[in-house]
């Protein structure tokens, strides 16, 4: 996910499900809704929301896991900030069990932890909750693990704390945990990666939405057109220096393009690069299209691959392969032995098989 919070759900949280608000006894709670604290869900998370009036109401997707290892309960609702609150809350209908499980969010009880997802720039569109209930024997060591970190009614983990914090534990597969440290095989889902697809469905449980598979090709497009961004931005420098001639970003006219840019050396050498990108780390899988490998092969002008990781906002690494013509030529070779009507559209490269160069530091305009 985007952007994730740790919540200790209170009395009043607990409102939200039919189930404990129609069993209140001592000092009941009219809320039917969850607050999301505005110190985290718009200071840390959400900034833009600060310009928003009130009575606001943003239409979200709910995905509720948990407690335990029940997959997706799918609901539409709304976040709403009110005149005279302070904090933004998850609102609508109270929620009710499902008529194929009836008693499933019986055993939620203040002090219980909700882990919260949210997808979306600068509003949320699409909210995951993994609700990890004390009672529960699959979700007692990660329910104290979650204890043990919360300082407040509401804060934030990163993608990296939650990533060791599962890792650590050694939950069973099916946990809806998982679900929220998908991003990146999400996005090499998408871009073809079969390994990739069998990890998604290993710990997907039964439901995968389009909203959360066009989530992820938009992330991809995004990382890759950032990458292409600084590069262009590098070869702007090199320009500068004298140390090229020209250059020319091909596939920002032509999205269909076999190479990303066109680049002229001081001697007035041509070559072709594509640019592979990442935010994450350098040994992550990559892949090169057919149409790619084809043009690779080419004797007439030099190919290289450019690898962008460790991407953000602000900057990011880049590591580069002169020359790919020779791997893509004995490449294609093995490929035309396939028999006759299969073909293969594309291939996933450890970049442990290259010889890159050492890594250059790169970084937007006016961020160094």
């Amino acid at each position: 996910m985007e952007k994730m919070a740790l919540k200790k759900l209170t009395h009043s949280d607990l409102t939200f499900f039919k189930c404990y608000f129609s069993n209140q006894k001592e000092k009941p709670s009219k809320q039917k809704a969850l607050n999301l604290n505005s110190d985290v869900f718009v200071d840390e998370l959400y900034p833009e929301l600060r310009k928003t009036t009130a009575n606001t109401k943003l239409p979200v997707s709910l995905y509720i896991y948990g407690p335990g290892l029940k997959d997706a309960h799918v609901l539409q609702r709304k976040i709403v900030k009110s005149k005279g609150s302070k904090n933004w809350r998850l609102n609508g209908e109270l929620i009710y069990s499902q008529e194929t499980d009836p008693q499933r969010y019986d055993s939620l009880q203040p002090g219980d932890i909700a882990l919260i997802g949210l997808d979306g720039d600068t509003i949320p569109s699409v909210v995951c909750i993994d609700f990890v209930a004390a009672s529960l024997e699959v979700d007692k060591k990660l329910h104290h693990e979650f204890s043990s970190i919360l300082t407040s009614g509401m804060q934030k983990i990163e993608s990296d704390q939650l990533k060791e914090i599962v890792t650590r534990l050694d939950l069973p597969a099916p946990h809806p945990v998982y679900r929220f440290l998908l991003d990146e095989d999400l996005i090499a889902a998408v871009e073809g990666d079969a390994e990739a697809v069998l990890r998604v469905y290993k710990h997907s449980g039964n439901v995968m939405s389009s909203e959360e598979l066009a989530t992820s090709r938009q992330k991809a497009a995004y990382i890759g057109s950032m990458g292409e961004e600084l590069v262009s931005q590098y070869f702007q420098q090199l320009i500068n220096q004298g140390k090229l001639l020209d250059s020319e970003w091909v596939s920002r006219e032509n999205a269909v393009a076999p190479y990303d840019f066109k680049i002229t050396a001081a001697d007035s050498a041509v070559s072709l690069l594509d640019v592979k990108s990442t935010s994450n780390k350098f040994e992550t899988i990559f892949h090169i299209s057919r149409a790619e490998l084809i043009t690779m092969a080419n004797e007439l002008e030099d190919y290289a691959l450019y690898r962008v990781y460790d991407l953000t906002e602000y900057d990011a690494k880049l590591r580069i392969v002169s020359d790919m013509r020779q791997f893509a030529k004995e490449l294609l070779e093995k490929l035309a032995l396939l028999p006759d009507g299969i073909s293969v559209d594309s291939i996933s490269c450890s970049p442990g098989l290259f010889d890159f160069s050492d890594p250059i530091e790169l970084h937007t305009e006016g961020d160094e």
